[in-house]
């Protein structure tokens, strides 16, 4: 794998990360009062395992784990994907509020986004080879790879802006 499609799975990698982990915070936070709740927060699941070990284990430790544990197989990377776990602790619509910090429109925001993550599972999930014989390496210019991870470092920057997030994921670290 060159060094351009690394740094291209990587920074996806990133994104994914930063959504669980800013949203596992924000969800301690709101249970504690410090946000306000969410239709989606509300309704989130808990199962009766982790509902039982609520009553040993302190409040922030127990709904960090549980959410964790919840979300575990949830990959946070396509659009709606994201905009379904800020829920969980925003009433803003993402993707509305985005553009007002971007300065692009949602639209826009979505196909680029989706874009570097199908580039992204081209490197991972097919070798990054053309499936046309004789299969070779899709070419990435080191220009790509590098707009491609300011995109995602803008749009994470804009998130944590629009949930006021940037102390947050200190807490769950």
């Amino acid at each position: 794998m060159s060094q351009g499609n690394a740094a291209l799975v990587n920074g996806v990698s990133a994104l994914d990360d930063y959504v669980h982990t800013v949203v596992r915070a924000l969800m301690i936070q709101t249970a504690d009062g410090a946000r306000p709740r969410t239709d989606a927060f509300e309704r989130f699941p808990v199962p009766l395992q982790s509902a039982l070990q609520a009553s040993y284990l302190p409040a922030a430790i127990w709904l960090d784990q549980t959410v964790m544990t919840q979300h575990a197989h949830a990959s946070f990377q396509q659009p709606d994907k994201i905009a379904d776990a800020i829920r969980l602790v925003s009433s803003q619509e993402l993707w509305n509020q985005l553009p007002t910090v971007l300065g692009t429109p949602a639209k826009d925001l979505k196909t680029q986004l989706k874009l570097i993550i199908a580039r992204r599972n081209q490197i991972v999930h097919e070798a990054d080879c053309d499936p046309t014989p004789p299969h070779t390496r899709w070419a990435i210019l080191s220009s790509e790879t590098a707009d491609a991870l300011d995109f995602l470092e803008a749009l994470v920057n804009a998130i944590d802006s629009l949930l006021g997030a940037a102390d947050a994921r200190a807490d769950v670290r």
